[in-house]
């Protein structure tokens, strides 16, 4: 969710600069290890998908907040909020299901270095279901580029349309708890302008929802790249995967994978982060069969604060269609 990378590097500059000091510079020279730079490229290419494009059929099966993968060091700890407001909207013809809401979205997430290498992680995401008050900006915004409208005339502006079949059906706000997430992260590898990190997770629910939150335990794995090319500027790519036993609430006759994975690609200059998302689904019919894909921009607004934006692109089937985010960070 934030950026411990940089996080330590921007802390030490704050530092030397309160001392009257540049700090020295950060080795970007050094030679690779041929099994560390192998490790790095089978990873490139794998789709970038994205961890906070939102889009509740996905995310009630499964879901994966973190995204930094640095180790914090030995009784350090940070601590983030991250507020998310996302405009909803797909509808599938063929199989009778519509996601029409606006999600707000209050994410906690808690880190604490065991060691050097190892981390602790967990995290919990509270939201509020609604029918918000976006829809006629995203309606216009569509209009504007020609973006497909999907048939938004069919349902009333800025109320809750979300169902499934037979499955479910939500028609009015409501106030939801996601899964608590454990987590462990290990440093495999770290030299130079080269590291690799290791993840493990357990998604443990605490309220079931159908269509809304997860009813049973899931397990995430997966990890990061991180290429530091000079002292400002770093490439990275984060990779996960979910696995997930079926839901109740997906008809026995349809066809459901047991994962699905999720991965960004990361360009940031200083604070300033661009990123490329996306997402695969673990459904094989109907619109929802297919993937994600979002581009994400952030900037800081103070230290500890910075903002976001994240642009679903086609086919606007399995995301958001636009997202505003608000990220505050702590550490010691």
């Amino acid at each position: 969710m934030f950026n411990p990378v940089f996080q330590a590097k921007v802390a030490e500059l704050a530092d030397a600069s309160d001392l009257g000091s540049g700090g020295p510079e950060r080795p970007v020279g050094v030679r690779v290890p041929p099994f560390a730079l192998l490790l790095f490229l089978l990873l490139l290419p794998l789709p970038c998908q994205a961890t906070q494009t939102l889009f509740p059929p996905v995310d009630s099966l499964a879901r994966f907040p973190f995204t930094a993968g640095a180790p914090l060091g030995a009784r350090r700890w940070s601590l983030s909020l991250e507020y998310t407001h996302a405009n909803l909207y797909a509808l599938d013809f063929a199989h009778d299901s519509v996601n029409d809401m606006e999600l707000f979205s209050h994410t906690l997430l808690y880190r604490r270095g065991l060691d050097k290498d190892w981390t602790f992680e967990g995290a919990v995401t509270f939201s509020f279901v609604s029918g918000g008050y976006l829809d006629s900006l995203v309606e216009g915004f569509h209009s504007l580029f020609s973006y497909p409208e999907a048939r938004r005339d069919l349902y009333p502006k800025n109320r809750v349309n979300y169902r499934l079949g037979d499955g479910f059906s939500h028609l009015s706000p409501s106030v939801q708890s996601g899964p608590l997430i454990l987590g462990l992260s290990r440093r495999v590898y770290g030299k130079g302008p080269l590291s690799l990190d290791l993840r493990f997770s357990l998604g443990l629910p605490l309220v079931a929802t159908a269509g809304l939150s997860p009813r049973n335990p899931f397990l995430v794995w997966g990890g990061s790249a991180a290429w530091q090319i000079t002292r400002s500027l770093s490439l990275e790519l984060y990779h996960h995967r979910a696995l997930f036993p079926r839901p109740g609430w997906v008809p026995e006759q349809e066809p459901l994978n047991s994962t699905f994975s999720q991965d960004e690609l990361r360009l940031s200059l200083s604070r300033i982060r661009l990123s490329i998302l996306s997402r695969s689904s673990p459904y094989r019919v109907g619109d929802r069969r297919h993937a994600a894909r979002a581009v994400s921009l952030s900037i800081p607004l103070s230290r500890r604060l910075e903002a976001g934006i994240i642009e679903d692109l086609p086919p606007f089937d399995t995301s958001a269609d636009i997202s505003f985010f608000l990220r505050a960070s702590f550490s010691r």
